[in-house]
């Protein structure tokens, strides 16, 4: 059960990713988006939505290369439950929070689990948001590219900070670290390598669901980065919408191209990386806590 806090802090994110929605949806018209979505070829939805399958795959394998130092005979079908899992607890938990319980699958070492969950999300994010600062870059917008550029920099420099021995000022962060000597240095690697893999193909995607418009196609190589990037910096609605929606929407304007595609392609990345994946993965907590109650599974666990 939450405490008083979180369901205040979870009300308080519905809340603003509705009346962001809301005002997104009025200033820009709800015909006009309709008429937007209706340009979009089925073909370029097709491709999309068989690049949130990739994408599912090359993360529940970035997840993998650093489960295994926790669970060694973790599999790969048992990582992708994993992961799926963490994205179903997360879509109804404040700030996504829920996916810590990747471990909710594997009958062992959960905490562990959960504080690498914690450091696995932790790498995609400062990979977004180190391809947001390029973008920002080529966008002459050097304030908040330097903004993105030194965010990484600075946990990367805490991380070390703490592995040094000197954890008394970082002691909430103290046990988020202490992971970090679980797993070798190249896992941490091959991981990195792997969420920029994703990354890039979330940036193929928004560009897919541009709904035909070829000088906002253009663009968004270059502002689809930037549009992630801050919407991983300012997690503060419901699945973050609005949040995304609203910065596609304010830098296609300030670059003079047309809104509507942006509003559709930036909610269209939201139903198929997260609101899906996020369905189909309380298949698998409720597989396993049928199993928490002594019913068997048609798998056995991780021991």
């Amino acid at each position: 059960m939450f405490s008083a806090n979180h369901r205040l802090l979870f009300t308080s994110q519905c809340v603003i990713g509705l009346v962001a929605t809301a005002s997104l949806v009025w200033w820009l018209g709800l015909e006009n988006l309709y008429q937007t979505a209706g340009q979009l070829s089925p073909v370029r939805v097709g491709q999309a939505a068989f690049m949130a399958v990739v994408s599912l795959f090359v993360q529940a394998e970035k997840w993998r290369v650093l489960l295994v130092f926790l669970i060694p005979r973790a599999s790969r079908k048992e990582a992708l439950a994993s992961l799926l899992a963490g994205m179903g607890l997360g879509l109804f938990t404040p700030g996504r929070v829920g996916e810590l319980g990747r471990g909710l699958v594997f009958s062992s070492e959960r905490g562990k689990i959960a504080l690498l969950t914690a450091a696995d999300r932790g790498i995609s994010m400062a990979v977004t948001i180190l391809f947001g600062s390029l973008s920002f870059s080529l966008l002459e917008m050097h304030y908040l590219s330097l903004v993105c550029f030194s965010l990484p920099l600075l946990s990367i420099g805490t991380i070390l900070c703490i592995c040094n021995g000197n954890a008394m000022r970082f002691r909430p962060l103290e046990k988020i670290v202490a992971v970090f000597s679980l797993v070798p240095q190249r896992a941490w690697i091959v991981s990195s390598l792997w969420a920029f893999l994703f990354n890039c193909i979330f940036f193929m995607q928004f560009s897919l669901l541009l709904s035909g418009d070829k000088e906002g196609a253009l663009g968004a190589g270059v502002l689809a980065p930037a549009i992630f990037a801050v919407k991983s910096l300012v997690p503060i609605s419901f699945f973050d919408i609005g949040i995304r929606e609203g910065v596609a929407v304010w830098l296609f304007n300030k670059r003079g191209l047309n809104p509507l595609p942006a509003f559709n392609a930036a909610f269209g990345t939201f139903v198929l990386n997260v609101a899906m994946p996020g369905v189909i993965g309380w298949y698998f907590v409720a597989r396993a806590a049928l199993k928490k109650h002594g019913i068997e599974m048609d798998r056995k666990d991780v021991e």
